[in-house]
């Protein structure tokens, strides 16, 4: 399948300029991975019919800024420590110091919220276009077999 965001599309919209990013770290099998574990459970029925281009306007509104903030979300680990023929490295960046675990994670944290939201955004679309949208289930997906109240799985 086709990735739904190119590497550019992705430092473009999910890391600011001030970030170093390389989209050399990036390739198209990566991206779809992260696509799979992170869209296909929710949009069911419907991913293959937007790695397909059936839905353009809807990917590129809805879509590809929750999977850009999602392909960030799991580079970061990557970005922080890097594996080389001697074992795992720490990157460390030549005008700072490295971040701490806490601010990593803090990173991540905020990084993923942001996808979420975007994905709820594109979720809320759906629901309110539904007739646009015959390969969407709600029922189907992860996310309508639970809810959360006051930081609980219930």
């Amino acid at each position: 399948m086709k990735p739904l965001v190119t590497p550019p599309e992705v430092l473009d919209t999910a890391f600011s300029p001030y970030e170093q990013a390389d989209s050399r770290i990036l390739n198209d099998s990566r991206i779809e991975a992260i696509q799979l574990k992170f869209l296909a459970p929710v949009f069911g029925k419907l991913y293959p019919a937007l790695c397909e281009g059936r839905y353009p306007e809807f990917t590129e509104t809805y879509v590809k800024p929750a999977l850009a903030y999602f392909v960030k979300y799991a580079l970061i680990p990557e970005l922080t420590a890097r594996t080389a023929n001697i074992g795992v490295l720490r990157n460390i960046p030549p005008n700072g110091k490295p971040a701490t675990a806490e601010e990593i994670a803090l990173l991540r944290r905020e990084t993923r919220n942001t996808a979420r939201s975007l994905l709820n955004k594109a979720l809320g679309y759906l629901q309110e276009n539904r007739a646009s949208f015959p390969e969407y289930v709600p029922d189907e997906h992860p996310r309508s077999r639970r809810s959360i109240q006051g930081g609980i799985i219930l």
